[in-house]
């Protein structure tokens, strides 16, 4: 009648674990001090700038004993889970299952991401995440959530079809950044539509 799946997991560097949008890293400056003119930090950020990619930009600096160093990169470590229920249509209504109508599926997911307490108040971590870039901590991202419906149409034993609407959403830890349909928030949204073929051999 149904299946239904869920995990929950907790670790580091997880990079997108089932919607972990911001299991990304971090910059450590604890005990570091900046070098370069006029005292200002060297920072060098990745090729393709991209939100995530960037975080955590290579930062040169000096130790305690005066020797310069590349500040080490940190995973943001984080807790969560999801859930996934799957709803067999064509079954329910009792289709041939070698006809037009034997393979659609319905499936509910959601999912939801935590940064861990001390990583979110981690003192000298720095990122490179947009308008965050270089700003001490406490880290911005606070939690990731994921909801997403998936359709899917099974033309033949070869080909299907899916369709999935979804919603991914980051929350920041303070203030109201991002502005969502003219309205101040803290959370920033990804709405997607998504179609395409699936092919079994």
């Amino acid at each position: 009648w149904f299946t239904i799946v869920a995990s929950g997991y907790r670790g580091g560097d997880l990079r997108f674990f089932f919607g972990g949008q911001v299991n990304s890293f971090y910059t450590d400056m604890n005990g570091l001090s900046g070098v370069g003119t006029y005292g200002a930090p060297v920072v060098y950020t990745t090729i393709d700038g991209g939100p995530l990619a960037a975080a955590g930009s290579a930062v040169v600096a000096t130790n305690a004993a005066g020797d310069l160093v590349v500040a080490p990169q940190r995973p943001v470590r984080s807790f969560g889970g999801f859930v996934n229920l799957g709803l067999p249509l064509s079954r329910w209504f009792n289709a041939n299952p070698n006809g037009h109508n034997g393979g659609w599926q319905l499936y509910f997911h959601f999912g939801k991401d935590q940064v861990v307490s001390h990583d979110l108040t981690a003192t000298g971590a720095t990122t490179g995440l947009g308008p965050f870039a270089n700003v001490l901590s406490p880290l911005p991202l606070r939690m990731g959530k994921v909801a997403a419906v998936t359709l899917y149409y099974k033309l033949n034993r070869y080909i299907s079809f899916g369709f999935e609407q979804s919603i991914y959403a980051t929350r920041l830890e303070t203030g109201a950044t991002y502005t969502i349909a003219g309205v101040p928030s803290n959370e920033w949204q990804d709405h997607r539509s998504e179609f395409g073929p699936i092919f079994t051999f």
